[in-house]
């Protein structure tokens, strides 16, 4: 009879000792939001799922959101994923571009973080920093070469999420890196159109900011000049090959102009055929897809 009593006692304080050990797992959650880069690692070697995470995400893309540096470069130098996603398209990239963590958001681009990637509407960190507001992320990664006037899969753009927000600087930024205030995305509202809309939406909250932001796009030159003939179907080097409905209105000797992301470029009509036209543009970097229009 002791000797069962004893063994019984032995299994219940191993159940109690086991109930009160963490896991793996609990040790890395808890880590993340402590900003405890050692017992991360230490987690991960114990069997935590570097690329884990809880019902807010995965841990990389949580750290990545609170701004703190220690765990990302904890997590990474451990084996997560810098690029991994969640279902929605969502990476810690985009976590830290929302929030403004520029030196988080640098330190995973120098571990080759992917400034293209896109959520599964079609947004880019790009697009992401600037619904935020987050101007300096947003002046970074328009450096780093995020193309400005790129849409999302319902044809906003960046400019159009800041504007409707009122962020007035980050529109300014924008603005200045050559983005088209022209724009027209599927709903048929552009950049100005939308400001006004968020400033009716917001009855008077950050009135000041909407006003300063519908004055810049309002005085903002629209970089469309004259009428859209097209799209460059084809670009080797300086040639053109352009195609579109309006390209019967471009004669030879016309002057055209190919907007680029990285800014406008002049062109001359050479050859025009029944379904497209050739023009010999002054300078290199037209890509397919830009649209072409005639000069004024």
């Amino acid at each position: 009879m002791i000797r069962k009593t004893g063994l019984f006692l032995i299994l219940t304080i191993f159940t109690v000792l086991s109930a009160q050990t963490p896991s793996p797992q609990e040790r890395l959650e808890s880590a993340v939001y402590s900003d405890n880069a050692a017992e991360i690692k230490a987690a991960i070697k114990a069997g935590a799922g570097a690329n884990s995470g809880n019902y807010s995400g995965h841990f990389l893309g949580i750290a990545a959101t609170r701004g703190t540096l220690k765990s990302v470069q904890a997590l990474v130098e451990a084996g997560a994923d810098v690029n991994y996603s969640t279902s929605g398209g969502w990476t810690a990239a985009m976590a830290a571009a929302d929030n403004g963590h520029l030196p988080v958001l640098k330190y995973l681009v120098s571990k080759k973080a992917d400034l293209n990637a896109r959520t599964r509407m079609g947004r880019t960190l790009l697009m992401r920093a600037a619904y935020h507001g987050q101007t300096a992320v947003v002046q970074y990664l328009l450096s780093k070469g995020a193309k400005v006037n790129e849409p999302d899969q319902g044809g906003v753009t960046a400019l159009m999420l800041a504007a409707q927000q009122g962020h007035d600087a980050t529109v300014k930024a924008l603005l200045a890196a050559g983005a088209d205030k022209a724009l027209v995305a599927a709903s048929q509202k552009n950049a100005l159109a939308l400001a006004r809309e968020g400033e009716t939406a917001n009855a008077g909250y950050r009135a000041e900011e909407f006003k300063r932001t519908i004055a810049l796009l309002s005085g903002a030159e629209s970089r469309s000049k004259g009428k859209l003939i097209g799209k460059v179907f084809r670009a080797e080097g300086k040639k053109i090959e352009i195609t579109g409905s309006g390209i019967k209105d471009a004669k030879r000797g016309a002057r055209i102009i190919i907007k680029t992301d990285s800014g406008d470029i002049k062109a001359t009509v050479g050859e025009t055929l029944h379904s497209k036209i050739k023009a010999t543009a002054v300078k290199k970097g037209a890509e397919k897809g830009d649209s072409v229009y005639l000069e004024k």
